[in-house]
């Protein structure tokens, strides 16, 4: 059997690395080059692997640096991850199998974060040939080969707000030095992502100019109409957009795209067109993310709510005693900004808002879906100020059979509100799948403090096992 062995460059990655190494546990072999961490990023990656090295010193090249931690690898194949990266449950044994019954030297797999994905090259052959060029969003020297439905799911991790400028950094340098059209599609991008939009206009174009690919012709098309949109050159948008579909018929953010901005009757149109697409040869694949369940808010309400609301001290002791109920590894369901985290230790959690993930800083969360998120894994999961706002019943059926749950409900109303609770209603509507532990109830007085005079409105913290 072929041996697979981990090959990570990573530098102050302490909130992200051990879910990432978690992940990948079962592989034969881990190294780890370390380019600089300041933090206990070294420490946790000794708990894994003795093969930890300090020995690279930093340069703003990512190539350089990951040919550096690969020529330590000693196994057959090769896997690359990144810290703030996790493969997907049974990852390790599906690539076996792939392994196993491949001709090809390099394995693709499918790169997944929030409602987009596409098809990276993450495993290889350890082969003199295969080595990586590009000291920013670097590549193999060899990308065509087998495409594998193993799911590598990207979170964002803290260090980048450590040096937010480093890409854009990067780039500017390589585009100086060697005018690659590649890297100038990746400086277009760069600008896109800090609404620049007048520089990613410049580079997009720069870019369209020179280069000849036709699936990133077509990508480069719609994130130029995107950013058209956005200073309001819509006849320009529409231009960018027709020769996206030019390019391929088949991609349906362009006609997405064209549904908003060609008026009703074309708008019409334009979506039926997308419905018929199939993102043949597409290079990104962006999916709008689901609409809400019937009555629920989407992702953007809350993350407007996240915008304006920082202060969330009201629930402080409803944290502090679900702190005191949690037992090992933690899954906090619709985690918010992870206040939880200040009153537990092994801490993990993720929410739909971006807005609200974006202000966890510290923690290990990341953007997911209440009703599709892998839950297996953990000791205990948590779900304060959640159950009300979401398809309830749902959520509870899917924690892990034996596992401690805790969560909170109201008994009042609000706009999010799709239902409120007493103790009764708790026993009765989750009686078929928890065991109901214990119920205490939160009154309002200048926060919700427990005991007291009982108030009107009230919340009640629920210790609970799933059947």
């Amino acid at each position: 059997m072929a041996t697979i062995g981990v090959s990570m460059i990573v530098k102050n990655e302490e909130e992200v690395l051990a879910r990432c190494l978690d992940s990948v546990k079962g592989v034969d072999e881990i190294v780890i080059c370390d380019t600089g961490s300041e933090d206990k990023t070294v420490e946790i990656a000794k708990r894994y692997t003795d093969k930890v090295f300090t020995d690279y010193k930093w340069n703003d090249d990512f190539a350089e640096a990951r040919n550096h931690a690969l020529k330590k690898n000693t196994t057959d194949w090769i896997l690359i991850i990144d810290a703030d990266e996790y493969l997907e449950p049974g990852a390790i044994e599906k690539l076996r199998a792939v392994i196993a019954n491949t001709k090809e030297r390099v394995i693709s797999c499918k790169i997944s974060y929030g409602h987009a994905y596409f098809y990276n090259v993450r495993a290889f052959k350890r082969d003199p040939d295969i080595f990586w060029e590009g000291a920013i969003h670097n590549h193999l020297t060899v990308v065509q080969g087998e495409i594998a439905e193993i799911i590598f799911n990207v979170t964002t991790s803290p260090s980048h707000k450590k040096d937010p400028d480093r890409s854009l950094r990067i780039l500017k340098r390589e585009v100086g030095k060697n005018h690659n059209p590649r890297e100038m599609f990746y400086l277009a991008r760069e600008y896109t992502y800090k609404h620049e939009w007048a520089s990613a206009i410049y580079w997009y174009n720069r870019y369209l100019s020179v280069n000849s690919w036709a699936a990133q012709r077509a990508e480069a098309n719609v994130q130029l109409a995107a950013c058209y949109i956005k200073t309001g050159e819509l006849l320009l948008a529409q231009r960018a957009c027709m020769e996206a579909i030019r390019i391929n018929a088949n991609f349906k953010e362009a006609c997405r795209l064209m549904s908003k901005i060609t008026g009703p009757k074309n708008s019409a149109r334009w979506a039926e067109f997308e419905k018929t697409a199939n993102n043949d040869l597409v290079l990104f694949i962006r999916t709008p993310a689901e609409p809400a369940k019937k009555g629920e808010k989407g992702a953007t309400y809350y993350d407007a709510i996240y915008k304006v609301q920082d202060n969330f001290s009201r629930y402080t002791d409803i944290y502090k005693k679900a702190g005191g109920w949690i037992t090992g590894k933690v899954l906090d369901l619709g985690c918010g900004r992870a206040d939880l985290r200040h009153y537990t230790a092994d801490y993990h959690g993720f929410d739909f808002s971006a807005e609200a993930i974006s202000k966890a800083q510290g923690a290990h969360v990341w953007v997911g879906d209440l009703y599709k998120e892998p839950l297996e894994g953990y000791d205990t999961y948590t779900a304060l100020e959640v159950l009300e706002h979401i398809d309830d019943l749902k959520l509870v059926q899917r924690i892990p059979h034996g596992k401690q749950f805790i969560f909170s409900v109201p008994s009042f109303g609000d706009p999010a509100h799709l239902r409120t609770y007493d103790a009764k209603l708790v026993k009765s509507r989750f009686g078929a799948f928890l065991d109901v532990l214990s119920i205490i109830r939160f009154n309002w007085n200048n926060g919700w403090k427990q005991g007291g005079t009982p108030t009107k409105n009230f919340i009640l913290l629920v210790r609970a096992r799933r059947r």
